[in-house]
């Protein structure tokens, strides 16, 4: 089940990775924040649930997948933009912030 303090922790990361394109959420997570233990496949959403994650489901359904999964999804489309084209890596990082800040109100 997807919180509002893990919501505000999902939109955090997506807004500092939209500020910083040449870092991953990896980085976020060991340099920035500094969370011990890492969060689970580096999402706040995801490492508060046990087994197969799929809070975000209520964040992105469009019936291909999980926020993480669906390979159309900004979250997906942003890990597959290369370090080298921060623009479109900056876009989809936007777009994942649109989604969380939905999710919020």
């Amino acid at each position: 089940m997807i919180t509002n303090e893990t919501l505000t922790e999902f939109k955090k990361m997506w807004t500092w990775l939209y500020s910083h394109p040449a870092h991953d959420r990896k980085y976020y997570i060991k340099h920035v924040i500094k969370v011990k233990p890492a969060w689970e496949k580096d999402c706040p959403i995801c490492h508060h649930d046990e087994g197969k994650c799929d809070n975000c489901k209520a964040l992105w359904d469009h019936g291909r997948g999980t926020l993480c999964e669906d390979f159309e999804s900004p979250l997906n489309r942003w890990r597959n933009t290369h370090l080298s084209d921060p623009n479109y890596r900056m876009w989809y990082a936007g777009k994942v912030i649109d989604i969380a800040e939905k999710a919020v109100r």
